[in-house]
């Protein structure tokens, strides 16, 4: 009994190990009397295949399995193939073993380099009918060459409902040649060489585009690059020529008051010297003598409000006509001819001065960031009583001017923005972006980034960053948000949270704070947005003028169809 035993047992061992590719399908028929909530199999599909052993291959070659795949495809009503195959199982050395269920359907399978087995259980009555099933082995020997066996089951093959086909081996492959259309059962050698080609092309495509993208974006840099460079230079030039006018013209006003004083000196010097000429003819008694002295020399001290003192002290001398020498009298009148002259010229030369004066100083106050007049870049916007927070940004509505460029690398802004571009108080006009350049060129050492919204200048809204480690782009983000005036800012979704924004077709929203697009342009909601452009949806088209900065005028997200409009909006920083 013992040697009928063993005998039965090498029998199937050797039974499993000849067995060779097989590829089944099995129906289950239901039994009506089951319970419908129980789950049954209709029909089970079975692919493995056992290598014999390496020593009996007559090319004297170890074959290994390298993968075994089950796939499926739909017949229509009339018994033709509709659609293309698709992969239902795929065992690799990669991925060796499989043990899934979904929708119906339960996949095992495992692999080894001489043993693979696919079975897949189909749960689901439509899955069972009107199919065709294909089961592909593929194996590679030790010199790297390829052979293939393919067998088809299921509904039209061999004209029976579940019947089966298997196409015997093809034959091996060499790795350094691809089967051609005259290759004799070359059909996976076809679909090889298409999949091969294809791939081939798409990373072709794949690498001509990656190399493209690359060129382009270097050169945008470079332009970019160059264009800063350009405009740093005019700024520079525009800043020393305006320094150097500065200076010619503060040299000139300082030696116009220099000659202008050694003028009027020379004039009292010779006006006194007449007096003392005429003093000693006066009479001993002669007091209106004296008061005339004294009279001019007042006029000396005050050159602005004496000629009325002169006229009274002329009308003096010509009362005293009778007992003054006439030749002292005409002297006299000469000299107040003179100073009336000199008083006149002065006058003029005043008022000139003044009105030089005062248009030194308006172009002073204009000089925005100039070394001329300091520039307190420091406020208390969270009136804390302490100007920590130093201006980095002003975006300024509706001036035709893009706010995006402008804040990334200054595009548009002039070398010199008035003042009132550099705060929100609305107390001096501002038509312009600013941009403080030495805070961007020196981005570091900063704690807290504030994010302000101004309208009619007041603070509507604001958000505050966290600025630790960021960048000028990257404090832009939902996961900095240290506080807000909206308080739902944090909770609620974000499919847009960043200062490059969205591109739409014909447009830019910058500065994006989005929650969702679910509802198209009827209904879809935010925070806060900069529109750069006049298409898109109807609250975008209707502006006159851009950037349009609209903001969530309540304590949540709004419909942007609901949202408010904003004047301005500040970035300010306070360092560590």
């Amino acid at each position: 009994m013992a040697k009928i035993a063993l005998l039965l047992l090498l029998l199937m061992l050797l039974q499993m190990c000849c067995k060779g590719f097989d590829f089944t399908l099995e129906s289950q028929h239901l039994d009506p009397s089951d319970d419908p909530t129980d789950r049954h199999v209709c029909s089970v599909l079975r692919c493995g295949d056992t290598l014999q052993d390496p020593t009996s291959d007559p090319a004297n070659r170890t074959r290994t399995l390298a993968s075994l795949a089950i796939s499926r495809i739909r017949l229509n009503g009339y018994g033709y193939r509709a659609g293309r195959w698709r992969e239902l199982a795929l065992v690799t050395p990669q991925q060796p073993s499989l043990n899934r269920v979904s929708d119906g359907i339960k996949v095992t399978g495992r692999l080894s380099d001489q043993q693979a087995t696919i079975v897949v259980e189909f749960a689901k009555t439509n899955d069972c009918q009107d199919s065709q099933f294909s089961c592909v082995a593929v194996y590679v020997d030790s010199t790297g060459q390829t052979s293939v066996k393919k067998s088809l089951v299921g509904k039209g093959v061999d004209s029976s409902d579940f019947g089966s086909h298997v196409q015997p081996d093809i034959s091996p492959v060499p790795a350094q040649r691809q089967p051609n259309a005259g290759d004799p059962g070359s059909e996976p050698g076809i679909l090889w060489q298409q999949v091969n080609s294809f791939q081939m092309k798409m990373d072709w495509v794949g690498s001509r585009l990656e190399d493209s993208l690359n060129a382009l974006e270097n050169r945008l840099e470079d332009k970019i690059g160059q264009l800063k460079d350009v405009v740093d230079g005019r700024t520079d030039r525009l800043d020393s020529s305006m320094e150097g006018r500065f200076r010619a013209l503060n040299s000139r006003i300082d030696n116009f008051e220099d000659r202008l004083e050694d003028r009027i000196t020379q004039s009292h010097s010779r006006v006194l010297q007449k007096l003392g000429q005429m003093e000693p003819s006066c009479p001993d008694t002669g007091d209106e003598c004296h008061q005339l002295t004294s009279q001019v020399d007042d006029l000396v001290d005050k050159l602005d409000t004496s000629l009325g003192r002169l006229d009274t002290c002329l009308a003096e001398v010509h009362r005293l006509n009778g007992s003054t020498d006439k030749h002292e009298v005409q002297c006299v009148a000469t000299e107040d001819s003179k100073l009336t002259n000199l008083t006149s010229d002065v006058a003029k030369l005043s008022g000139l001065t003044h009105t030089v004066l005062s248009q030194v100083n308006s172009l002073r106050d204009g000089y925005g960031s100039g070394a001329l007049v300091p520039v307190d870049e420091f406020f208390d916007p969270l009136n804390t009583g302490r100007k920590e927070w130093r201006l980095a940004f002003r975006g300024t509505a509706f001036n035709n001017v893009r706010v995006y460029p402008a804040y990334m690398h200054g595009i548009g802004i002039p070398a010199e923005v008035e003042q009132g571009c550099k705060q929100f108080n609305r107390s001096l006009p501002c038509v312009n972006h600013y941009r403080n350049r030495d805070v961007f060129n020196n981005w570091a050492g900063i704690d807290e980034v504030l994010f302000a919204i101004y309208k009619d200048g007041q603070m509507v809204k604001k958000v505050v960053f966290n600025g630790k480690g960021s960048t000028f782009t990257s404090w832009f983000a939902a996961n900095r948000v240290i506080l807000s005036s909206w308080s739902d800012l944090t909770t609620q979704p974000h499919n847009f949270f960043k200062i490059f924004g969205a591109i739409y077709t014909g447009g830019f929203r910058r500065f994006f704070m989005n929650r969702d697009y679910d509802r198209s342009c009827d209904n879809y909601r935010g925070w806060f947005k900069a529109t750069e452009t006049d298409q898109g949806c109807l609250d975008e088209k209707n502006t006159l003028a851009i950037p349009k900065f609209q903001y969530a005028p309540g304590n949540t997200f709004t419909p942007w169809s609901s949202a408010a409009v904003a004047d301005a909006f500040g970035i300010f920083l306070r360092y560590e």
